[in-house]
């Protein structure tokens, strides 16, 4: 497993993670301060959040509940460990961070004051109305707001509090933040919550506190999380979380929710053996399909040069489970087949020609059907793999490949071990398994013997020979009284019901058709073989007959017939018609369903708010939500900081590598024409800072003041230089030379602190880089949340932009080069793109997903109609389950959405491909009109597509105990995806045929070719060939 990373999720050729990289690695380069300050004097980035909140919703702001307060941040405030984490003043002593409300309140100066006792009503009063004073003007919102909860104007009061608590850098014994960062970020992590999924330090005592209990023993520790439980205090309800704790939540979830999956590998390795009664073939199966996973490993890694490997990543076992049993059941279902034409024992290794018959129609019949599917979903994960972001791309890449070889097993390692099943496992393969012959037993003693029954085998083989080849004689419509005429002048053996029943080739709307032939009638074994006279009647009693139909359509089954019973419902209308309602209720409903689906599907849209990975009730999830919702502002550290920088012009990547993304970014190339010295490049600079205070943003994420940046919070070196050189020196910068204007600059520089964060010097803002001024930062905290929505940032990008361009335009721009002036937040701005990226891959894979889709459909069936039918129900599947999630469940165009987008391509074509194909298939098999058709396509593959239904949902359903919303995501949308999946292609795409199904050649693709061949040939004169039977006949087997 590939270690965290933030970089991963980005996208490197970004301008805004290339800017960021290159700014980064030019402040890892400056001169060090010789006058800087040791250890923990500045904050770092990550902080530690308490909500508070009060219970009756009354004012939180008593001395009863700030002494609650105070008593739950004493688990930082008394921990031993934090003298050697907190932030330091100049003198060396352990600061309490001004940020928290109980500081605030206590009046705290340092940790050796910290005691927790009931303050005075007087002080807690003035305290109070300060807030509650200040909260009327939009400054003290902004100033005041994470103290204040969203309605506290409306009410009067506050019924919210937070404190955030900050932690020093660099730490002791490392020179800078960037030194050793992850070690540095490690004993962080260990000060708040441990480190792989251990409970320790402040988590600890936290848990503690509240007597919330998590469990560590047996299989499935830390199962549910204590997180889900709410805690208070007195009247006080707690919640809180910080970075270090998300991710180690984040690994403790991980862990236990995919020990779900050997459910769902026990339940797929159950289904297989219930499908195909053999323990032999289901545990053969299961053994190719975890094979299929670290050969594939291997591939990707060796061959591809991959060496990411995520929690991402270990979805795909799910897929290939489904998938994978899926083949399986192709196979073993197509075996079966064999077994009721070509009859005879082949128990123990007799009559290995039987053997050698049925093992090549089984392979000719299953390569090309799992091939059709498998290259499918193959080719959706492939457009996957060309997503913009890494993580994405690679799982796509790592899925095509896993589903190739699984193919690739299927076709090569199953049959044998299906052969050999059969032949000398009979304990584990019964009768019931091959097939159970279409053969009516009249001896007694035959009963319970496995296939030792053959009645007339070679003249039976003769016989389907002959139908195979006649009945594809005709070209035109198959179904009609002198197609039927024809073919049993040729000697074909028509299925016709010993009561006078339809024609087995009759239209559907003929009074033939009235009848129900191939639904009821064949559990009754009334109907024919190839073992007939030569006037279809056949010379045995109904009793001993052998049904040819059974032979080619399989065996026979309730639900099979009850499911053509169903489609083939129909009522009389007056003229003696009948019309088959139920087919046509279901064809025209699901069509409009499907419709309907596709309005709301194609309008799904990135998330509004930060994408969600914790349950609803999670602590960690709440936190989030009421840090977002619940204040009227956030203390500076939740706002972006950008960072407006001149003299950095690129980066350059070199032998960076995408795949390894915390390593080698890259080095930043500077501006050699910008020079600060130049008093014009001074003036531009302190113009930007003026321009920065007062430039407008009118986006909902610059409330409340409607500006870019907060009030005071613009850092600006250059106003600063010049104020102190006035002061120090008597100088105004603007008329220094260049070389005194230098040498002045590194003196403010290892001497002057910023305005607005005093314990933050100018190092890495003043990029002096061996002696040599490279570059210059503005830094400032922007008004938008870190946290907002990607519309929201987009919004402020544009406005960011354009102060840019603005600032080019400055008239001092004509004499300094300020061509290099680029702007770069702490992540907001990078994670932005990374959204973008997600929407685009999520399109980008559809478009190459569809219409892959659709050749592959076009090439199974041979048929333009079927493959038009095809296309449109995987389409309706696909957009149903996407306008499914966005009305029903409310998601959004996400991570987990954009994955799964194009798995439904992936699953939603399988069914509908292996019907189309044997509906197509049927044609040379003497079924010529499109209710033979139907039913022969619904007796060979009904309980496969049914089997293969419930072993994906089997697999997938296992994830919906999973803690993590992602996993929870992608079990409603694999389930989804085959219920779906599984409706339209029995439902729709089924009744689509046995309505309006082609018949004998129409729309076939080579008779079409074969047409337009002769076409061209008679008007260039090579011939005068025209259409004929034997032409049919090539279009014909060529289609199949």
């Amino acid at each position: 497993m590939s270690p965290s990373s933030d970089y991963a999720w980005t996208i490197s050729s970004t301008e805004e993670s290339e800017n960021s990289d290159a700014l980064n690695d030019a402040k890892d380069d400056v001169d060090q301060l010789n006058t800087r300050t040791g250890a923990q004097t500045q904050a770092y980035d990550d902080k530690f959040f308490f909500l508070h909140s009060v219970k009756n919703k009354a004012d939180i702001y008593t001395a009863e509940n700030l002494l609650d307060m105070c008593h739950i941040e004493t688990s930082i405030a008394l921990d031993p460990e934090y003298p050697n984490l907190c932030v330091l003043d100049k003198e060396g002593v352990c600061t309490l961070p001004s940020t928290s409300i109980v500081v605030h309140f206590y009046e705290f100066h340092n940790i050796s004051q910290w005691s927790c006792y009931l303050l005075s009503e007087s002080v807690v009063e003035q305290k109070r109305n300060q807030l509650y004073t200040a909260m009327q003007t939009p400054e003290g919102q902004e100033k005041y707001g994470y103290w204040l909860s969203k309605d506290a104007v409306k009410r009067g009061y506050s019924t919210k509090a937070q404190s955030i608590w900050l932690v020093g850098a660099p730490l002791e014994g490392y020179d800078a933040l960037s030194s050793k960062e992850d070690e540095q970020d490690e004993k962080y992590r260990d000060f708040f919550t441990g480190s792989d999924g251990a409970i320790d330090g402040v988590e600890e005592t936290l848990l503690d506190f509240f007597d919330l209990y998590a469990s560590t023993d047996g299989l499935f520790s830390y199962y549910p999380s204590p997180y889900l439980s709410s805690v208070s205090e007195g009247q006080i309800e707690e919640k809180w979380f910080s970075g270090w704790n998300v991710q180690n939540e984040n690994s403790r979830l991980i862990t236990t929710d995919l020990l779900f999956s050997m459910f769902s590998i026990l339940f797929v390795l159950f289904w297989l053996y219930v499908h195909t009664k053999s323990l032999i073939i289901a545990l053969a199966a299961m053994y190719m399909i975890f094979c299929s996973i670290p050969c594939s490993l291997l591939i990707y890694k060796a061959v591809y040069n991959i060496p990411f490997f995520s929690e991402l990543h270990i979805l795909v076992l799910y897929i290939v489970l489904g998938v994978g049993a899926d083949d399986v059941f192709v196979l073993v279902d197509s075996w079966k087949q064999t077994a009721n034409i070509y009859e005879g024992d082949i128990s123990n290794g007799r009559d290995r020609e039987l053997t050698h018959k049925r093992l090549q129609h089984c392979y000719e019949h299953t390569i090309s059907t799992v091939f059709n599917t498998s290259f499918t979903t193959a080719a959706a994960f492939i457009a996957t793999g060309f997503s913009p972001l890494m993580p994405i791309a690679t799982f796509g890449w790592f899925a095509a490949t896993c589903i190739v070889l699984n193919f690739i097993f299927v076709v090569s390692l199953m049959p044998p071990v299906v052969v050999i099943s059969e032949m000398y496992c009979s304990r584990w393969f019964t009768c019931s398994v091959i097939g159970r012959m279409a053969v009516s037993k009249t001896d007694p003693e035959d009963e319970g013997i496995c296939a030792n029954s053959q009645i007339q085998d070679d003249k039976n083989r003769d016989s389907n020979v002959a139908i195979n080849e006649d009945s594809k004689a005709v070209l035109g419509d198959s179904g009609s009284e002198n197609h039927a005429s024809s073919v049993e002048s040729k000697g074909i053996a028509m299925v016709q019901n010993y009561n006078g029943g339809p024609v087995l080739g009759s239209p559907i709307d003929s009074p033939e058709g009235k009848m129900e032939p191939l639904s009821p009638s064949f559990t009754e074994g009334q109907l024919h073989n190839g073992d007939v006279e030569a006037d279809g009647m056949s010379n045995k009693e109904p009793n001993e007959t052998t049904s040819y139909t059974t032979q080619v359509l399989g065996s026979k089954s309730p639900i099979v017939d009850i499911y053509i019973s169903v489609i083939e419902a129909n009522v009389p209308l007056g003229n003696g018609k009948r019309v088959p309602i139920v087919a046509i209720i279901l064809a025209l409903g699901l069509f409009i369903f499907g419709v309907i689906g596709a309005m709301y599907g194609l309008q799904l849209r990135p998330p509004t708010e930060i994408e969600e990975w914790f349950p609803n009730k999670h602590m960690y999830n709440l936190a989030r939500k009421s840090l977002l919702n619940d204040f009227l502002g956030a203390d500076d550290s939740a706002y972006e900081t950008v960072t407006f920088t001149f003299g950095i012009e690129g980066i350059d990547r070199g032998s960076f590598d995408i795949y390894k993304p915390d390593e080698n970014r890259g080095d930043a190339k500077f501006d050699s024409n910008w020079n600060l010295a130049q008093p014009a490049c001074q003036r531009a600079m302190v113009q930007m800072c003026d321009d920065i205070g007062t430039f407008e943003c009118r986006s909902e994420a610059c409330k409340p003041t409607k500006r870019v940046a907060r009030e005071n919070t613009t850092e600006c070196f250059m106003k600063d230089f010049r104020v102190w050189a006035q002061s120090v020196h008597g100088e105004d910068t603007y008329n220094m030379s260049e070389s005194r204007f230098y040498s002045a600059f590194m003196e403010f520089r290892e001497e002057e602190t910023q305005r607005y964060s005093v314990f933050s010097d100018w190092q890495e803002a003043i990029g002096f880089i061996g002696g040599e001024l490279k570059f210059g930062s503005v830094i400032f905290t922007s008004t938008m949340d870190s946290r907002s929505s990607m519309q929201h940032k987009q919004e402020v990008v544009r406005r960011l932009d354009a102060l840019v361009k603005k600032v080019k335009n400055y008239g001092e721009c004509n004499e300094c080069d300020c061509s290099s002036l680029m702007y770069t937040g702490e992540g907001a701005f990078v994670w932005m793109r990374s959204e973008e990226g997600i929407v685009k891959g999520f399109y980008q894979g559809l478009s190459i997903a569809f219409p892959v889709a659709f050749l592959v459909l076009l090439c199974a069936t041979g048929n333009i109609i079927i493959a038009t039918y095809a296309i449109m129900t995987v389409f309706f599947i696909v957009f149903g389950v996407l306008g499914f999630i966005n009305y029903s469940m409310n998601w959004h165009l996400g991570i987990a959405e954009s994955i799964a987008g194009i798995i439904i391509i992936g699953f939603s074509v399988d069914y509908t491909v292996h019907l189309g194909h044997m509906y197509n298939d049927a044609e040379p098999n003497g079924f010529h009109d499109r209710k033979s058709k139907f039913e022969m396509t619904s007796r060979v593959l009904l309980l496969t597509v049914i089997g293969g239904a419930i072993t994906t949902i089997g697999a997938g359903v296992f994830m919906f105990p999973c803690q993590l919303i992602f996993f929870n995501k992608m079990a409603v949308l694999i389930v989804a995806t085959i219920l779906f999946s599984w409706v339209y292609a029995l439902g729709f795409f089924m009744s689509l045929l046995y309505l309006v199904g082609p018949e004998g050649a129409t729309g076939s693709i080579p008779v079409a070719v074969a047409k337009l061949r002769i076409y061209f040939e008679e008007n260039r004169g090579v011939g005068e060939a025209k259409i004929s039977p034997s032409s049919s006949d090539h279009g014909q087997k060529s289609s199949s």
